[in-house]
């Protein structure tokens, strides 16, 4: 009998800009979050996952489920070259290309929303990379699976791991957290 893959949906901080004022996930980090995104995709048998590309944690989980011969979805709030503005940059750029080479895209607008609305565009993102990881579990008779690269804090803003956490846990999934803090 073979063993089906199982699903992970992922959500994680972002390496921190130079200029963030508070360290959250600073460059020194990335080796250890890599090592500790492997060990959770080899300890849970994932072969399918549903993630965002924003540089430090979300292209690290794609890199290192690539790496083991899974298949991510990707997806962008809104298109590629726009987003890679917004939240890849600071020499992660090539491997947010490769990443995205690597696996299926799914870009959710073809404009970019204002400023202000931005939150918004990345909730409704979270969301639908929840909805598309518990789908696809279901239709393999599998429980999905949220892996969170997290601090533990309530995060900048809306539409970050925190709201993601909480909502996965509200609908009832597992939760994996690594906490980054600890790293």
């Amino acid at each position: 009998m073979l063993d089906t893959p199982r699903v992970a949906a992922f959500s994680g901080h972002m390496v921190d800009a130079p200029d963030r004022p508070t360290p959250r996930f600073p460059p020194k980090k990335v080796e250890a979050v890599r090592k500790a995104i492997a060990e959770q995709l080899r300890k849970r048998k994932i072969g399918y996952g549903f993630s965002s590309a924003a540089r430090g944690s979300d292209l690290l989980f794609l890199e290192e489920l690539g790496k083991m011969g899974g298949h991510a979805r990707v997806f962008l709030p809104f298109p590629r070259e726009e987003f890679k503005k917004t939240s890849v940059g600071y020499g992660w750029d090539d491997r947010f290309d490769k990443a995205l080479n690597a696996h299926e895209l799914v870009e959710l607008s073809a404009q970019v929303p204002q400023t202000d609305k931005q939150p918004e565009a990345y909730a409704n993102c979270n969301r639908k990379i929840l909805e598309e990881a518990t789908t696809k579990a279901r239709a393999l008779n599998e429980e999905p699976v949220l892996i969170a690269v997290w601090n533990g804090d309530s995060g900048d803003g809306a539409g970050g791991t925190a709201d993601v956490v909480r909502e996965w846990k509200n609908e009832g999934h597992e939760v994996i957290i690594i906490d980054i803090s600890k790293l």
